[in-house]
């Protein structure tokens, strides 16, 4: 806003923005240690999740707020856990003769895992993935759950106060690749914080076979 007034003052425009509400939420830091997480990533704090490999070990998160249409928690794996992730993977990969495709995380950050809760008329026409060309496919449908038949997003739905909500899960490719039997516990953590949080009912998951590493690709 500032810089857009700042712009407006040397090309000489007469109007300017107002300023902003005070109760705006304001932009999140950078990633903290997940024992820090106390906006939309506390449940994430307190499950001791962050503890565990391969689980992530920082967040990106803000302040809670019911009223803002897309709600987020992203979830990190700092340079150390993300390394640690891949090696530990590798190798139980080689003891069971598997060929891993993945390339280890090359920046911190790389590997993550984004939730997100859209809610009201967002909610009623998101679309999970896009094309080549950046034509949006795969309705995510109020009252239905599931996964993308292409990529690493999964979602449920619930009603909050009479309003359609979408609750996703993105993971990076390669992260998903090495850990994702391992994310419903993560998902259905999260869905369940933030559908008790809001006074959510009517909550659809997705089937556990959408986890399932050998599970049928479209």
């Amino acid at each position: 806003m500032l810089t857009a007034n700042n712009l407006a003052d040397r090309l000489g425009c007469a109007d300017r923005l107002p300023d902003a509400p005070d109760d705006v939420p304001a932009p999140p830091a950078g990633p903290v240690p997940a024992t820090r997480a106390e906006g939309t990533c506390a449940w994430y704090g307190k499950s001791g999740l962050a503890d565990r490999s391969p689980y992530p070990d920082e967040v990106l998160e803000s302040r809670t707020d019911d009223r803002v249409w897309d709600e987020h928690c992203g979830l990190v794996l700092g340079f150390g856990r993300a390394d640690a992730v891949y090696y530990d993977e590798a190798d139980e990969a080689d003891e069971a003769g598997e060929h891993r495709r993945v390339s280890s995380p090359d920046t911190p950050g790389e590997w993550f895992v984004s939730l997100h809760t859209y809610a009201g008329p967002v909610a009623e026409d998101l679309r999970l993935t896009a094309t080549d060309d950046g034509e949006p496919v795969e309705p995510a449908t109020p009252g239905k759950a599931g996964r993308s038949a292409t990529d690493p997003v999964w979602w449920a739905s619930s009603v909050c106060d009479g309003r359609p909500q979408i609750h996703t899960m993105t993971l990076a490719r390669g992260y998903a690749e090495l850990v994702e039997p391992r994310t419903e516990a993560l998902f259905r953590a999260y869905i369940d914080d933030v559908t008790t949080r809001r006074g959510c009912t009517d909550v659809v998951l997705p089937d556990h076979s959408t986890f399932r590493a050998d599970r049928d690709q479209a």
